[in-house]
């Protein structure tokens, strides 16, 4: 008797705790934000209308660890190709790149130097990692190409797209012509695109190619 006399009492009142507990989560949200950029040293990145301009940008969740990054896509380049040795940190550039977009796009500030500059995406699409899967009878290659459809199908003139190893898991000369038509359709599409790849040829095509630009990692021998 007594629970549902109290229930009753709190039902009158529904709309304002409601409206109390919508405020308490609204604030709650904007202090996290807060507490994190102050944590990791974040400043709010510029607005762009097309492309990115990254100074020093840090991966989010690796904190001391982070090596800083810098990289730029101006509205007259469209794709990077990103080259370099294993663990030398292509994946997460492309991480980092994905993770920042998406902070900003969520109203945070993000852990680059200050100056660095993002447009707002229509939608983030990634292919990275390894998603063979048995059960499904995927090999590397045929989930790859699954993404690299999903992606195409899901992108725009105003998204970024990520590849993470483009062209990888069949033969070189396949995968490269595969690499290669679906940069040309980012390209003609006008998306933001970042790619890495350990393939040489793809080197030469970020050369040849207008509206695309080459970036490599280096190791750091004597760190």
């Amino acid at each position: 008797r007594i629970l549902r006399e109290l229930s009753a009492k709190v039902t009158t009142c529904a709309a304002e705790v409601q409206t109390s507990v919508e405020t308490i989560a609204e604030l709650d949200a904007l202090y996290a934000r807060a507490c994190f950029a102050i944590k990791h040293r974040c400043f709010a990145a510029e607005d762009l209308v097309k492309g990115l301009n990254l100074r020093e940008a840090r991966h989010p969740l690796l904190g001391a660890q982070a090596v800083p990054i810098t990289l730029a896509l101006d509205a007259e380049t469209r794709v990077l190709i990103i080259t370099g040795p294993n663990t030398g940190g292509k994946t997460v550039t492309l991480k980092t790149v994905g993770l920042l977009a998406l902070m900003n796009q969520f109203g945070m500030e993000i852990p680059a130097a200050e100056g660095s500059g993002l447009a707002v995406f229509d939608a983030i699409l990634a292919d990275i990692g390894d998603e063979q899967s048995l059960q499904q009878s995927l090999s590397t290659f045929s989930a790859h190409i699954i993404n690299a459809a999903r992606i195409i199908h899901g992108s725009s003139s105003g998204s970024l797209v990520l590849f993470d190893e483009l062209g990888a898991g069949t033969d070189p000369e396949e995968g490269v012509a595969v690499a290669m038509s679906l940069l040309d359709h980012f390209i003609e599409k006008g998306c933001c695109c970042l790619a890495s790849t350990h393939h040489g040829i793809l080197k030469n095509y970020g050369y040849t190619r207008p509206g695309v630009q080459n970036a490599s990692m280096e190791f750091d021998l004597q760190n």
